[in-house]
């Protein structure tokens, strides 16, 4: 069982740090700074913590626009960061075609 695990979060570190290096591709010619930071842990925890400790004024966060029960589980993310974050955060719809 440990194999398993070590093996699915190697597969999602690499998956993460390929997205969030198109990401930051995408975004590098539109003369926008950008830093990239993977961390693991219970997502709206992370957010809301890498923010206060690296003393943000404001936290950019995205809502897939989904339906029903996935918005449910998605959405609770950007919501959780809302309410417990330390300082404003903005919610963006993002088309996921």
């Amino acid at each position: 069982l440990e194999k398993i695990e070590k093996t699915l979060m190697q597969e999602f570190t690499k998956e993460a740090l390929d997205i969030l290096k198109k990401s930051k591709q995408l975004i590098s010619d539109k003369n926008i700074k950008i830093n990239t930071q993977l961390v693991i842990g219970n997502p709206p925890d992370e957010i809301c913590k890498f923010a206060k400790e690296n003393s943000y004024d404001l936290i950019i966060i995205g809502s897939r626009g989904l339906s029903g029960i996935k918005s449910y589980i998605m959405g609770s993310v950007s919501n959780r960061v809302s309410r417990y974050a330390h300082c404003p955060a903005l919610h963006t719809w993002i088309s996921c075609s």
